[in-house]
């Protein structure tokens, strides 16, 4: 048992030099040295955020310019690749800033994952949108689900076929709703 028990702690000590000679410090700073890392790597995906972020609303001002409006509601219908959900309503928040009076329909997909965030201003309510009937109604037409109130509602679906043809009907589902 004592060889073995020296056999493991000698690996151990092998293991523990190469760690140290990868991060780059000698072992007693080690585990500082780890944290130093995992902090650098948590400001370096923020600011990754930020950028994609920025990336994202650099355009999206276009985009906003060529929306529908329905009696006075500003309709945005949009499909991103490689958004987190987070960030969708982060872009719905700001949309809604920027067009008091709206709708906002985003999709992101992520791999074969897709995200919907459904957004309605309340003098859309008022006209008869209810976002989270809207990303139910796209989610199943996927193969997914999801729901919510009428001011907000989140879906999501493990299949992206047929996306683009469920965005098209969910233009046609806020028409509907607002009876136009």
């Amino acid at each position: 048992a004592g060889m073995i028990s020296l056999a493991m702690l000698q690996n151990m000590g092998r293991t523990m030099r190469q760690i140290s000679s990868v991060v780059g410090g000698d072992m007693d700073a080690l585990i500082g040295r780890i944290e130093e890392l995992l902090d650098e790597k948590k400001v370096l995906q923020s600011e990754n955020q930020n950028l994609l972020f920025r990336s994202v609303l650099s355009g999206f001002g276009e985009r906003i310019n060529q929306a529908k409006v329905l009696a006075g509601t500003t309709v945005i219908v949009e499909r991103f690749n490689n958004i987190p959900r987070d960030m969708l309503r982060q872009i719905g928040d700001r949309f809604r800033q920027m067009r008091p009076n709206s709708v906002a329909i985003f999709a992101s997909v992520e791999g074969e994952q897709v995200s919907l965030m459904g957004m309605a201003s309340d003098d859309a309510v008022k006209a008869g949108v209810h976002a989270g009937n809207v990303v139910k109604e796209v989610a199943a037409l996927i193969g997914g689900s999801g729901g919510g109130k009428p001011t907000m509602g989140q879906a999501g679906s493990k299949s992206a076929v047929g996306l683009d043809e469920a965005l098209i009907k969910a233009q046609e589902m806020i028409q509907k709703q607002m009876k136009l």
